[in-house]
């Protein structure tokens, strides 16, 4: 697994339609929650099927853990091992590229898991900011050989099957 560099925000339109819409205001008014952006470092995990990130996140986003959402989404580790999942809370989540620019930021429901020490960015997220192509683990096309650059193979043997 490979490392990225990555800046995370609180998607903060997604959250109040959450917050009202389907939680009844449950959860903190939106201008609570800070405008607080992190950028860091994440782990590209084509394995992971969501992104997910340890409670220090929560002091990165300048957040409390009653900002999270509730949710019912169980975890486990590469080792079958059950994690505890505090709660969620939707993002905007960009990476930076190979040509050292940020990809345009993209919305992800971030997980928070007590175990964890690290982000996760998901095969999903990486797929949709173009770190991995979405044809994975399928070449995304194969590459076309122009034949003036190729010379032509001699398939002309010997009997011992050396070319001759």
């Amino acid at each position: 697994m490979r490392k990225t560099s990555v800046k995370i925000k609180i998607d903060c339109d997604i959250y109040a339609l959450i917050n009202k819409d389907i939680m009844n205001n449950k959860f903190p008014h939106i201008d609570r929650l800070s405008k607080s952006r992190a950028s860091l470092s994440a782990v590209a995990d084509k394995g992971a099927y969501v992104c997910c990130a340890g409670p220090s996140m929560l002091k990165e986003l300048g957040i409390e853990r009653a900002a999270l959402l509730d949710t019912n989404m169980e975890l486990s580790a590469a080792n079958k091992k059950l994690m505890t999942v505090l709660g969620c809370i939707p993002v905007l989540l960009s990476a930076r590229s190979i040509n050292k620019e940020m990809s345009e930021p993209i919305h992800v429901m971030l997980y928070i898991v007590d175990e964890l020490k690290e982000v996760f960015l998901s095969r999903e997220a990486m797929e949709e900011m173009k770190i991995i192509p979405d044809t994975f683990p399928l070449l995304a096309q194969q590459p076309s050989y122009n034949k003036g650059h190729i010379n032509e193979v001699d398939n002309r043997f010997s009997d011992c099957g050396c070319l001759e």
